[in-house]
């Protein structure tokens, strides 16, 4: 008996969705975040990748049939429970910074994302999990870094390569009557005091053009009109492939 048109239809159907599954299930495994799939009414966890498996300490076997409010890493995060009700409710749910203890006591920051669509007929939880951890981490260093900038005795100034401010400490407010607000957009030259020559400014320029540091002494003019005399040094900041992005003087 030769096949229908309809036959061959229902295979080409059943060909792209073993093909399309096929696919899923490579993305799946291979995703470099976590994923579980939960049972939509119950919460139990029905699948959970490798890449969570090795980031929370647990095997597969351990994580399936648990409910996420059940799971470890989970116990101790107060809103697990209100929060299935709530993604149940509104079939998305994010949580942008989750603090986390895996089974073998390392804490991680993981980016949280949940939502609840239809498979095969029935409702499923997808949750993503990223190791924001690293990103946390230079986060908190680069406050750090702002901070002791802020916090600095001298004066600190960054501009762009054309001599734009970008940024001022607190100091440089205090030693020259300008605010950030005021400074910011401005080239240092609001500062000078018109008592040193052109080519004064023009050696200092060249020296920077060329990616070296400049030092030497200044007089400038502070907001209200007073002179005062600096130590400066401004140095290149440099991207990875050797460019000028910025200078800062001290």
């Amino acid at each position: 008996m030769c096949p229908t048109q309809g036959d061959e239809e229902r295979a080409r159907l059943q060909r792209e969705l073993i093909a399309s599954e096929i696919r899923y299930r490579r993305l799946f495994e291979t995703a470099k975040d976590g994923i579980l799939i939960l049972d939509a009414s119950t919460g139990q966890v029905t699948d959970a990748n490798p890449f969570l498996v090795h980031l929370l300490g647990y095997s597969r076997e351990e994580l399936l049939g648990k409910r996420l409010w059940e799971i470890g890493p989970f116990k101790n995060t107060a809103r697990s429970k209100v929060a299935f009700e709530e993604l149940q409710n509104n079939e998305y749910i994010r949580y942008e910074d989750l603090p986390l203890e895996t089974r073998h006591g390392t804490s991680v920051a993981v980016e949280f994302v949940s939502n609840l669509y239809a498979a095969n007929g029935e409702k499923v939880i997808q949750c993503n999990i990223r190791d924001i951890t690293a990103r946390k981490q230079v986060e908190k260093q680069l406050q750090l870094q702002t901070t002791a900038l802020e916090s600095a005795a001298n004066a600190i100034v960054l501009t762009d390569p054309p001599g734009n401010i970008i940024w001022v400490n607190a100091a440089f407010t205090t030693m020259t009557g300008y605010t950030a607000d005021e400074a910011l957009g401005q080239n240092p030259r609001i500062l000078k005091s018109g008592t040193l020559p052109q080519s004064f400014y023009k050696a200092m320029w060249e020296t920077l053009q060329k990616g070296h540091i400049w030092r030497g002494e200044v007089v400038n003019r502070r907001k209200g009109g007073e002179l005062y005399t600096e130590e400066m040094t401004i140095t290149p900041v440099r991207d990875d492939r050797g460019g000028v992005t910025h200078f800062i003087g001290i």
